[in-house]
C-alpha cells in the first residue's frame, strides 16, 4: 500500500510468512528520491493485507492478520498510529482469518472493513466493520460472508457501497455469490448479490459516465475461467 505522509512517500508491505513462522514482520519503506529504503518493521501475524488512511490529519495503518501458530485463524488484526517519528500500535481488533482490510469515510465517519476468510471451523463466517469513536475503533457491524478474500468500497452519486468478494461457501463451494452492501443510516445493508466463482478480488472504475464493478474469478471446476465486469444501470 502506497501512501504520503508529510509530503514523504511510503510503501507498506504485508508479509505473510518468512519461511519458518507466520509471526513475522511487515515492512514500511520510505522513498529517498531514487528508491525505497526500509523505514520501519511492524510485528504482524500472517498478514495478508494492509491499508493506510487519515483521521483528523493523523495517519494510521491497519493490517489484516490471517494466522499464527497459537491463536490459529482467531488471531487479531492490528492498527498502528503515526507518533511523529514512527508508527506505534494503537489497538488489536478481532478478526477470523482476515484476508483484506479497507478504510471507508462516510460523512466524516471512518470505518475499517475486514474480509474474513475462515473461522477455523467454517468458511461461512462473519466479516467485521469497525467504526472510529474518536479515540479507537469499536465494532460497528458483522456481515455474514462466505470465505471472503477482498472488500472494496466505492461511491456512486454520493452513495457509498462496499463490495465483498466471496471465495468459498461451505455448501456451494466455489459457486458462491459475492455481495454488494450499501451504507444506509446506522448500518450497511445488502444491496445486491452477484454471481461469482471463487472470487479472489474486485475493483470499480468509471467509463463514459457509468460505474463498473470488475470481479476476478479464480475457480469453477477449472482455473481457466472468465472474470466478469458488472455495469450499474
Amino acid at each position: 500500500k502506497f501512501f504520503t505522509l508529510n509530503s514523504e512517500k511510503y510503501l507498506t508491505v504485508a508479509n505473510y510468512h518468512d519461511g519458518s513462522t507466520h509471526s513475522t514482520k511487515s515492512v514500511i519503506y520510505k522513498w529517498n528520491g531514487v528508491k525505497f529504503n526500509k523505514f520501519q518493521e511492524i510485528a504482524t501475524e500472517g498478514a495478508m493485507g494492509c491499508t493506510a488512511f487519515e483521521i483528523n490529519n493523523v495517519t494510521y495503518i491497519a493490517f489484516a492478520n490471517y494466522y499464527n501458530s497459537q491463536q490459529k485463524r482467531s488471531v487479531q488484526s492490528t492498527v498502528f498510529k503515526w507518533s511523529g517519528g514512527h508508527f506505534v500500535k494503537l489497538q488489536s481488533l478481532q478478526t477470523y482469518g482476515a484476508y483484506d482490510v479497507k478504510s471507508v469515510n462516510i460523512n466524516g465517519h471512518t470505518f475499517l472493513a475486514f474480509a474474513c476468510y475462515y473461522s477455523g471451523s467454517s468458511y461461512n463466517t462473519d466479516s467485521f466493520i469497525y467504526k472510529w469513536d474518536g479515540t479507537k475503533f469499536v465494532l460497528f457491524q458483522s456481515i455474514l460472508t462466505r470465505g471472503a478474500l477482498a472488500c472494496h468500497p466505492f461511491v456512486i452519486s454520493s452513495h457509498t457501497f462496499l463490495g465483498v468478494a466471496n471465495h468459498y461457501d461451505s455448501s456451494q463451494k466455489y459457486n458462491t455469490q459475492s455481495a454488494v452492501y450499501q451504507a444506509a443510516g446506522a448500518k450497511f445493508i445488502e444491496y445486491q448479490e452477484i454471481s461469482t466463482h471463487g472470487a479472489h478480488d474486485m475493483t470499480s472504475f468509471e467509463y463514459k459516465g457509468h460505474t463498473y464493478l470488475a470481479v476476478a474469478n479464480q475457480y469453477n471446476q477449472k482455473y481457466n475461467i472468465n472474470c466478469i465486469s458488472y455495469k450499474r444501470m
